[in-house]
C-alpha cells in the first residue's frame, strides 16, 4: 500500500496535543511527505482506525492491547517516550500519581478510605485499573473506595478534586507533570500522596497498512530527533525515544484477561 499522506491521532490527554502536532510537523520535515493530525476520544470505538485510515497513533497501552484483541491486524509500537525526571530512570516507563486537596490534611493512601474516587474513564490504565489493581495487591477491602464517579478526562479530575467534588484520583504521570509546567498556580491546590507504577508509558503504534521501509524510516526519524524535535521534547520533558514492541506491554495483556 502506498501512503501519499501520513495520518496521525492522539488518544491521550490534549494538553500534550501541541507536542503531537510538533513531531507530525518533524515528521513531514523527515519523510518529504505531508501529515495530518487530529485529537482522538476513545480507539476502541473509532471508526477510522478500525478501518485502517489512521497510520500513527499515540496511545495508551491499555487500549492498545485491548485493540489487538478485537481487530484481526494488529497495531505495532515501535517507539516510547523516556521522560526527563529522575523517578523515571531512564526508562519508557510512567505513574498513576494519586492526589488530593492540598488542604485535605491526607498524605498517606490509607486516609482514602472512605473517600470520593474519581477517574477519567474505565478504559484507562493510569486513571483506574492501575488503582483498581494496587488495592487487590495489598489486600483493601472490596468497600475501600465510598463512591466512584467518572470525570470524562484526567484535567476534570483534577479539577473536580479541587473543587472538592471528589476526595482523590489517579492522574497520569506524564500529564500531570505538563500541567503543573502549564499551570502556575496548580501546585498550590493539589497533593501528590503515592505513585503507582512503574508500568509501560503510553507508545507511539503504527498501522499495519504502513509499508515496511517507511515504518523503519519512522522510527529511526524518532530515535534521532532533529534540533527543532530536540527542542520540543525538552519543553515536554522528554528526554529521548526508547525503541518499544508489542511483547513490552505483556504486563497490560494479562491485565486485560483479568490475569492480574
Amino acid at each position: 500500500m502506498t501512503i501519499e499522506r501520513l495520518a496521525l491521532v492522539s488518544y491521550l490527554a490534549p494538553n500534550s496535543f501541541w507536542y503531537y502536532q510538533e513531531i507530525a510537523a518533524y515528521l513531514e520535515r523527515k519523510l518529504g511527505m505531508p501529515t495530518s493530525i487530529r485529537q482522538g476520544n476513545d480507539p476502541l470505538t473509532d471508526r477510522r482506525l478500525a478501518q485502517q485510515q489512521v497510520d500513527l497513533t499515540f496511545i495508551c497501552g491499555l487500549p492498545l492491547v485491548r485493540f489487538n484483541q478485537q481487530h484481526a491486524f494488529k497495531l505495532k509500537p515501535i517507539v516510547a517516550p523516556v521522560l526527563q525526571a529522575d523517578r523515571y530512570s531512564n526508562q519508557p516507563v510512567y505513574f498513576a500519581d494519586v492526589i488530593v486537596r492540598s488542604d485535605s490534611g491526607m498524605t498517606e493512601f490509607e486516609q482514602l478510605c472512605g473517600k470520593v474516587f474519581c477517574f477519567n474513564d474505565l478504559g484507562s490504565n493510569s486513571g483506574y485499573h492501575l488503582v483498581k489493581r494496587h488495592l487487590a495487591e495489598q489486600h483493601y477491602s472490596p468497600s475501600f473506595i465510598a463512591k466512584e464517579i467518572p470525570s470524562g478526562s484526567h484535567q476534570t479530575s483534577i479539577q473536580w478534586v479541587i473543587e472538592g467534588k471528589a476526595d482523590w484520583a489517579a492522574i497520569d504521570s506524564t500529564m500531570l507533570e505538563q500541567e503543573l509546567r502549564d499551570r502556575a498556580d496548580l501546585q498550590q491546590w493539589i497533593r501528590v500522596i503515592q505513585s503507582i507504577g512503574p508500568c509501560p508509558i503510553p507508545p507511539i503504534a503504527l498501522s499495519p497498512n504502513v509499508p515496511p521501509e517507511l515504518a523503519q524510516h519512522i522510527q529511526d526519524s524518532l530515535l534521532n530527533p532533529d534540533p527543532q524535535l530536540q527542542l520540543a521534547m525538552t519543553r515536554a520533558g522528554i528526554r529521548r525515544y526508547a525503541p518499544i514492541a508489542l511483547a513490552d506491554y505483556h504486563v497490560l495483556t494479562l491485565e486485560s484477561q483479568g490475569r492480574l
